[in-house]
């Protein structure tokens, strides 16, 4: 295992996942890092909690989704989850769940917005943390990181379409808004 990062110690199966991610040597969109993500644990037998929750911190920052503007949903913010189900008594399932993000899985984005060397990771983990920190905390996000999710997003929208890759969106995946509402702002 890796040494923990703020509070979870990352498996050396994730940590090979997220080297994968720091290391592509292009332009990947969040519904391609979430797949890396998906991969890693994908045939995974036996998975103890934490490296469950701390998978979960990586995958769920990708799956949600951008409520283009509106602030609706569960989580009355720009990130949404990407779908939700209604059980038979009815009580709703999301997915991600918003109720999971408390400052632990918060503090984790936080610090991987710091150290992430993959462009669209960083701006991802950032806005994440500037949106929801104080929804789940109670308090305010750094303004340090706001610039540094703008030099991100700026970062990002100096990238061509082709240097972009272009995978199809599958079922299920994320959605891809950081690079496609930046790419459209530049």
């Amino acid at each position: 295992m890796e040494p923990s990062r703020v509070g979870f110690k990352v498996p050396d199966w994730l940590s090979e996942a997220i080297d994968r991610l720091e290391a592509a040597p292009t332009l990947l969109l969040e519904s391609e890092i979430a797949g890396v993500f998906r991969a890693a644990i994908d045939g995974r037998g036996d998975i103890s909690s934490e490296e469950r929750r701390v998978w979960w911190c990586e995958v769920a920052a990708f799956w949600f989704g951008s409520s283009r503007g509106e602030k609706v949903g569960p989580t009355g913010r720009h990130f949404r989850p990407q779908s939700s189900l209604t059980r038979g008594d009815g009580s709703v399932v999301y997915v991600p769940d918003p109720s999971e993000i408390g400052e632990q899985v918060i503090s984790y984005w936080e610090n991987r917005a710091g150290t992430s060397r993959n462009p669209v990771a960083r701006a991802r983990y950032a806005d994440l943390v500037w949106d929801l920190r104080r929804k789940a905390t109670g308090t305010a996000a750094d303004v340090v990181l706001q610039e540094a999710l703008f030099s991100d997003l700026v970062g990002v929208s100096s990238f061509t379409h082709s240097s972009i890759t272009s995978a199809p969106e599958s079922p299920g995946s994320a959605p891809r808004s950081a690079c496609t509402w930046v790419a459209s702002a530049a």
